[in-house]
């Protein structure tokens, strides 16, 4: 097993050391858990899009990390009755109050 990157580590590497080794996925897998291309994960894991060298956008950074953190947690979402049942037990932490409001400034 790699060992696990430090917190402080860019993004992207932590990503890549879920997917393979808490996840235990591979891209392909991934992908269609996700509705992402094997090369937009990829992109993702390497910290930039191969075709233009930029960097990913901190926005789409974020909506792939909500949808591994779907896969992770093993959720169905149902929204018609805006109801989420989780099939492992999971430990959920909430800002505090303070933090959510200054954010919204």
């Amino acid at each position: 097993m790699t060992d696990q990157p430090p917190k402080n580590a860019p993004e992207h590497l932590r990503a890549r050391y879920w997917r393979e080794n808490i996840a235990k996925m591979s891209r392909p897998e991934l992908a269609e858990a996700i509705g992402y291309s094997v090369s937009t994960i990829g992109d993702m894991e390497a910290g930039m899009n191969r075709i233009t060298k930029k960097p990913i956008d901190p926005l789409a950074m974020k909506r792939y990390r909500l949808l591994c953190m779907t896969v992770g947690l093993d959720a169905e979402f149902d929204w018609g009755r805006l109801r989420m049942t989780i099939v492992d037990p999971v430990e959920l932490t909430m800002w505090a109050a303070e933090r959510m409001r200054s954010k919204r400034k």
